[in-house]
């Protein structure tokens, strides 16, 4: 994960004993995503991929591109990339070589897959966007969820749009991207705010989603939605201003300032890693 005291780094938990195993200096990093050999570490001001081999002692190699990294998903074998200039672009996992770039016409936010396509949101033009990873191919969804789309997340059956200026989430059906139901988690933020819900992770298949219960002080909370009936079922409190959150399929990792949350998805109980 991103090292949460300077944001120039990432950190390497072991999640039996919440103790850091290490910390990794990479500069500027603004996203991180990893499987068991390599770990691709991605600098927004900078605009490059670091990709560090495990095997090889965390050897680094940089990749560039010309539009700054903004987010990340290993798909099929390869490693997908949106960047500023309104492009997807994929990397060979093994060698770092962008072997497809996808003009997407637009800025768009959050990156996801439904398994077979990935899905990304326009918060500006109020479309869904999927992009077949064979060809490239884009289709264009018509958004008529809440405003402002801006994170996607697949639950198995569903997609899931968060709606940045109505702190609120929508079912989509990933076959036709019409919108289903929508769930309301509390109050619009003021439009200073950053887009609200701030996250959506699957945890045991239940929706996991970060955001406000009220629009003054500190009140960040972790809603539990069933899927099927998108009825709320649970309400975890999280640290304040929480925007990162990950899953090791056990436990519920959620990151905060100069502090990681570890909370028990079946207990609701938690400890921080500092």
């Amino acid at each position: 994960m991103l090292d949460p005291e300077d944001w120039r780094g990432v950190i390497e938990v072991d999640p039996g004993t919440n103790r850091v195993v290490q910390r990794i200096d990479t500069g500027d990093t603004a996203g991180v995503v990893a499987t068991p050999d390599v770990v691709w570490v991605s600098s927004g001001a900078a605009g490059t991929l670091k990709r560090l081999d495990r095997r090889a002692g965390l050897r680094r190699s940089v990749v560039r591109v010309d539009g700054s990294p903004e987010a990340m998903r290993l798909f099929r074998g390869r490693l997908w990339v949106l960047d500023t200039l309104g492009r997807l672009l994929a990397l060979d996992v093994s060698t770092g070589r962008v072997v497809m770039i996808v003009a997407l016409g637009e800025r768009v936010g959050s990156l996801t897959d439904d398994g077979r396509r990935l899905w990304m949101a326009a918060s500006p033009g109020r479309r869904l966007l999927a992009v077949d990873p064979r060809t490239g191919r884009v289709s264009r969804y018509r958004y008529r969820g809440g405003a402002g789309p801006s994170v996607v997340v697949f639950d198995g059956r569903r997609l899931w749009v968060g709606n940045g200026r109505e702190n609120s989430v929508t079912a989509v059906d990933p076959r036709t991207g019409r919108a289903l139901k929508t769930v309301r988690l509390g109050p619009r933020a003021p439009t200073s705010w950053v887009p609200v819900p701030t996250w959506i992770e699957v945890v045991h298949g239940r929706l996991w989603v970060g955001h406000v219960v009220r629009v003054t002080g500190d009140s960040w909370r972790a809603s539990v939605i069933d899927p099927t009936t998108g009825r709320r079922v649970a309400t975890q409190w999280v640290p304040a201003g929480s925007g990162e959150l990950a899953t090791d399929g056990t436990a519920v990792w959620i990151q905060s300032g100069s502090s990681v949350a570890r909370v028990d998805p079946t207990a609701g109980s938690f400890d921080v890693t500092r």
